[in-house]
């Protein structure tokens, strides 16, 4: 999975852009499971998990889930 092309997407898509730190930080020791990256990124975005909105998180983790499906994590 490339990680580097899954926060574009989630920036281009759904408007979760990271900073620089926070981008490097994931790209170089991203969770390994979908719900973990997806809590990651929502995290980093500075959202409260306990109270994000399921719909939002349901979206992420739709977009991460399919870069999981596409090959081996590439860092």
């Amino acid at each position: 999975m490339d990680v580097s092309q899954l926060l574009e997407e989630a920036c281009l898509k759904l408007g979760y852009c990271l900073s620089p730190d926070d981008q490097l930080r994931l790209i170089s020791a991203p969770p390994s499971d979908v719900d973990s990256l997806t809590d990651a990124i929502l995290g980093a975005e500075g959202l409260d998990l306990a109270i994000v909105e399921k719909k939002l998180r349901r979206h992420l983790r739709a977009v991460v889930a399919s870069h999981f499906e596409n090959g081996p994590r590439v860092a």
